[in-house]
């Protein structure tokens, strides 16, 4: 069975009580499916992260208004999602997955057929590994800019240029992934091998403008400081700082790899050359 907003839906079909006594499998307080006896429910929101109106116009269909007691209502609805769906588990499976209960197992399922499973290595995915994983950067580093000077014209006075240029990385994820990665990890407390990750102390200067390093508070915040801190990074990120002036006081564990692999080729390469013909 498909939902769109599946907590909302099953609250106000069973009620508070009844729903409680479902199987619920939530993920960061967000309900992915639930189980009632032998049936399955989905919620097609954790594939689709947008209104049933604008997945409908996106189907050529037309959401109805809201009218609860509208048998016409309730099947528009209803049949959005069954299309949607429907057509999402069409296209996973021709890339040779299986549709899951969100976006990101669907992809898993589909990057796994794509490798038959040849770089699924769970140890390696610890803890203490999982303390260098970051999302990517956001931030306003100066809070206005202006067109730089090219020139002065006869009274002296500066001319500016009338373009201010902006620029973007197309598709930050997916052209990260394509870079190598450590096919195993050993212990490295030099940090000699090519690739890795290392707990360290290390001294930032105060100088920079821009600290090069994430780091997360007892809080879970992210912050950029400079001085002295400890933590978990890569061994690009780490040698990114120290080509800044960074200095690494002390080294208290380190894992890495000579041995290099790239994982995500195939399914970059597919996905991306498939949105390009979209």
């Amino acid at each position: 069975v498909i939902c769109h907003n599946l907590e909302y839906d099953l609250v106000n079909e069973f009620g508070i009580d009844n729903y409680s006594q479902m199987g619920l499998n939530y993920l960061k307080g967000r309900l992915i499916s639930a189980k009632l006896g032998n049936i399955t429910i989905l919620d097609s929101f954790n594939h689709f992260r947008m209104s049933l109106a604008e997945i409908g116009k996106s189907l050529g269909l037309t959401k109805l208004n809201f009218d609860i007691n509208n048998k016409e209502y309730v099947t528009m609805d209803a049949w959005i999602c069954l299309q949607v769906m429907t057509q999402a588990r069409d296209y996973i499976a021709s890339l040779g997955g299986r549709i899951g209960t969100t976006s990101g197992s669907s992809a898993m399922s589909v990057w796994r057929y794509m490798t038959d499973d040849e770089f699924v290595t769970g140890p390696y995915d610890t803890p203490w590994a999982r303390r260098g994983y970051y999302g990517g950067r956001v931030e306003i580093f100066r809070p206005h800019t202006e067109c730089p000077i090219i020139g002065y014209d006869n009274l002296g006075e500066p001319e500016r240029a009338k373009d201010i240029r902006g620029f973007d990385i197309n598709s930050m994820y997916p052209f990260v992934m394509m870079n190598d990665f450590p096919e195993y990890m050993m212990e490295d407390k030099k940090l000699e091998k090519d690739q890795g990750m290392a707990e360290v102390t290390l001294a930032i200067p105060t100088s920079l403008y821009v600290a090069p390093l994430v780091w997360r508070t007892d809080k879970g915040a992210l912050w950029y400081p400079v001085g002295v801190i400890t933590g978990v990074w890569t061994y690009n990120e780490i040698r990114y700082a120290e080509s800044l002036g960074a200095k690494i006081l002390k080294v208290h564990r380190a894992f890495g790899c000579n041995s290099l692999v790239r994982p995500f080729d195939k399914f970059i390469t597919t996905l991306y050359d498939k949105r390009k013909q979209s």
